[in-house]
């Protein structure tokens, strides 16, 4: 959702009538750590509205129904709001050992690469974001898949999620990986 975009009234009423979806993602695939400060219910439900808002902007009523869809866009901004604060501790925790003498370099080198890896994957993300706009069916699937994997997503758990055999997802991505190495605008990502 881009920063300035308003919902529609048809957009903000699919919000409104499906909130409880958040509640429904939260206590069915989100475990709380109550001994953990840095996040709360409220937290975790404000990032949930923000991709409910997302589905409602993107939903198509001739691909399906909107529930299943706002839920794997509700799902996926938590666990993006959640990777989020992980990458935010890891620099803290970096700073602390810089302060205190630290690890040794080669532990400062791997917790680098983590941050690295973890920002290049949202990069990567929100360029398949843009991308879904531009395709549909199988490849459209397949590229959402590809977002749940670089977010630690097992091809198993998105089968779950979806509620097909692992290997659909396994064909999904396939098609989107084949689809997406077409793309000018993933070739010039790649340069």
């Amino acid at each position: 959702m881009k920063k300035n975009e308003k919902l529609t009234t048809e957009q903000q009423s699919l919000v409104v009538e499906n909130q409880q979806l958040v509640d429904i993602v939260i206590h069915n695939y989100i475990k709380i750590n109550k001994e953990d400060p840095g996040y709360s219910r409220e937290d975790l439900f404000q990032a949930g509205c923000l991709g409910l808002c997302i589905a409602a902007q993107k939903y198509d009523c001739t691909r399906g129904e909107f529930g299943p869809f706002a839920m794997y866009l509700i799902r996926q901004q938590i666990l993006i709001y959640l990777q989020g604060i992980n990458r935010h501790q890891v620099v803290h925790l970096m700073e602390d050992d810089e302060n205190n003498g630290g690890p040794d370099k080669f532990d400062d080198q791997c917790a680098d690469s983590d941050l690295q890896q973890t920002l290049e994957n949202q990069e990567v993300i929100t360029l398949l974001r843009e991308l879904e706009q531009d395709y549909s069916g199988v490849t459209l699937k397949g590229i959402q898949a590809l977002e749940l994997m670089l977010i630690g997503y097992k091809g198993a758990d998105i089968a779950d999620l979806y509620h097909v055999k692992p290997n659909h997802i396994s064909a999904w991505v396939s098609r989107a990986r084949q689809k997406l190495r077409q793309d000018e605008r993933i070739l010039r990502y790649l340069k």
